[in-house]
């Protein structure tokens, strides 16, 4: 079987659950595009 990156990406993307049991947290996540910037205050949005 080959799995690419990008299906891994889509699958924790799109289960958050499933990425907060892997990464072992509790809290919410929230999904950011590649080219968002994090910024100091918060999640700058467009």
């Amino acid at each position: 079987m080959i799995i690419r990156e990008s299906q891994i990406e889509d699958v924790l993307a799109t289960y958050p659950d499933i990425a907060k049991e892997i990464l072992g947290i509790s809290e919410d996540l929230t999904l950011l595009s590649r080219n968002q910037p994090i910024m100091d205050y918060g999640i700058f949005t467009f």
